[in-house]
Parts: C-alpha cells; structure tokens; sequence
C-alpha cells in the first residue's frame, strides 16, 4: 500500500453494530491510531480531530485511522437506517417508472427510445 486504503462499510444484515464501536475493532485489529491532527487552508492551521468522522453524501461517515508508516485507511460507513424527510413519510415509496429513464437525472422525465 502506497498511501491509503479507502473502505467502505455497508450494513448488510438487520443486526450490526453502531459505526463507533466498527471503527474501535478496525484501529485495534490493525494498531492504528486517530490523533488529533493539523490541515493547512492555504492561510492557517486547523486542528482536526481524527477520532470524529466527517460527513459524507448520503449519510456517509468517514473516519481516518493512520497506521505505522505513514499510511492510512479512510473508513466510509454508510447509515444503518434510511431516514424519511418527506411529509408523507408514512406513506409507502412510489416505484420509480423506468420507462421514463433513470431517476434524479436531467431530462429523465422523456420516454426511452426503441
């Protein structure tokens, strides 16, 4: 490994642990470490605490575990639940028509082409 690893956790089963105590296994099982760490903006230092994961898209975790020799394992983990922000959160998800395209993208809204 040259630099880093990037990991990705997904919940795969209904029972699993909360990402915290993930995090705890991985930094032992490969006696790494999160100190407390310095980020340069371009005009100061910020000290970064790397025991606090940074939010990510979707809901996203990332912690930075450093292991011995400079290199690092950037550790996603993704929620263990999806959280419902609409107003009809009771209401069950409408299926998506595929023959209108692929959700969420610019002029999906046409019908496909034969």
């Amino acid at each position: 490994m040259a630099r880093d690893l990037d990991l990705i956790a997904i919940p795969w089963t209904d029972s699993v642990c909360c990402a915290e105590q993930l995090v705890s296994a991985i930094v032992e099982a490969c006696s790494g470490h999160q100190p407390t760490a310095g980020r340069f903006d371009g005009e100061k230092w910020h000290s970064v605490d790397m025991s606090k994961p940074a939010s990510h898209p979707h809901g996203r975790l990332v912690w930075t575990i450093l292991l011995q020799g400079g290199a690092f394992i950037d550790l996603g983990v993704m929620p263990t639940k999806f959280k419902d922000v609409s107003a009809t959160a009771s209401a069950a998800p409408k299926k998506h028509d595929w023959s209108m395209g692929p959700p969420d993208v610019p002029g999906a809204n046409r019908p496909m082409q034969s």
